[in-house]
């Protein structure tokens, strides 16, 4: 392919006659389409429409994790502290019916804790501890709870081993 073949050139052309233009090239059975084009413009139309943006907000988020031990010496459980970051505080604070600079509720921050762990439980809670190449499986999770640290959601979690 030259460079030749790779230009493109604009025409001033009323509209009009552009439409006119194309839809006496474009035929079916030898008849012009023009019935056809009013509907390929209304949706390419729709298709460039801006559309409002539906997003789960995203998160950054300080983790901690202590290995906890069983009296043989062994890896028992992970303990882990989440500390999410200030915008993403503002969101969930602000779901919860929390005024920024609040005081705020001790159950309201614990069923957030809940609901985070519920929705991560599939992805497994974003930990994965090997043995080698053998994977271990997480227990149930406990000791969770919910807090503010600092104007920023804390989240706190046992996972057994």
């Amino acid at each position: 392919m030259t460079h030749e073949a790779l230009r493109l050139t604009s025409h001033p052309i009323a509209l009009e006659d552009a439409y006119w233009s194309v839809a006496e090239t474009v035929k079916m059975d030898g008849r012009p389409m023009r019935h056809l084009l009013p509907m390929v413009a209304l949706l390419l139309l729709a298709a460039l429409w801006p559309a409002g943006a539906a997003a789960h907000p995203h998160a950054w988020i300080d983790v901690e994790v202590t290995v906890r031990f069983d009296a043989e010496g062994r890896i028992a459980a992970l303990e882990q502290r989440w500390l999410f970051d200030a915008g993403y505080t503002a969101a969930a604070l602000q779901d919860m019916g929390i005024a920024p600079g609040g005081d705020p509720d001790p159950d309201k921050l614990n069923a957030f804790a809940q609901r985070a762990i519920d929705n991560l439980g599939p992805y497994g809670y974003f930990t994965e501890v090997r043995a080698g190449d053998e994977r271990i499986a997480a227990g149930a999770i406990a000791e969770l709870s919910g807090a503010v640290q600092d104007n920023r959601l804390l989240m706190r979690f046992t996972m057994p081993l």
